[in-house]
């Protein structure tokens, strides 16, 4: 082989190789680039998970967060209502263990629990000590107890007893108080 045709030979080999080299540094950045891309994608798409979970736990924390505001301020709010409203019981229970049954209420009370005893065969009457003094008791027997007011009539033998005492009495009223406290003293009501 002559000089001329192994220089043209080198040439065409260095030309391929050349071509080659080319085209394989293409290649590589073609597939560079999307490796690149993919990887980005990825990185992309594991993004968009952790703040899809960094929200729901997020919004699952403000949502307990609140509830948790809520049940606190509904139960102070519960709490000050219920504390009035065993004042105004204590101020009420203060003011009528001050006050002195009358001969006209216990009149009354003792025709309307002796017409629900129904034909009674030994009464009982039971009264508050301060009360027993002043009042015209007739042929009743009478009890001392511990009371703020009013009567108790018992059948003693048939074991009844009709409970007309001033404890009974705010024990009866206690939830139309508590109605009443609702609607005038609610939390929408600004007086």
């Amino acid at each position: 082989m002559s000089r001329d045709t192994l220089d043209r030979l080198l040439t065409e080999i260095d030309s391929k190789l050349e071509h080659r080299l080319t085209e394989i540094e293409r290649n590589g950045l073609v597939e560079l680039q999307q490796l690149e891309s993919d990887k980005l994608a990825e990185q992309e798409e594991e993004l968009a998970q952790q703040r899809k979970i960094h929200d729901l736990r997020l919004q699952r924390n403000r949502s307990k967060s609140e509830r948790e505001i809520r049940d606190d301020q509904n139960r102070r709010i519960w709490n000050f209502q219920f504390g009035c409203v065993q004042q105004l019981l204590a101020e009420a229970k203060a003011e009528l263990d001050g006050c002195s049954l009358g001969q006209q209420q216990l009149d009354a009370f003792l025709q309307e629990a002796g017409d629900r005893l129904e034909n009674p065969q030994h009464l009982l009457l039971k009264l508050k000590a301060e009360h027993i003094s002043g009042l015209d008791l007739g042929e009743i027997e009478v009890e001392e107890t511990a009371m703020l007011g009013g009567a108790i009539l018992q059948d003693s033998r048939r074991n009844i007893e009709i409970d007309g005492s001033w404890e009974r009495r705010l024990e009866n009223l206690e939830p139309a108080l508590w109605r009443r406290w609702q609607r005038d003293v609610s939390e929408n009501n600004q007086d």
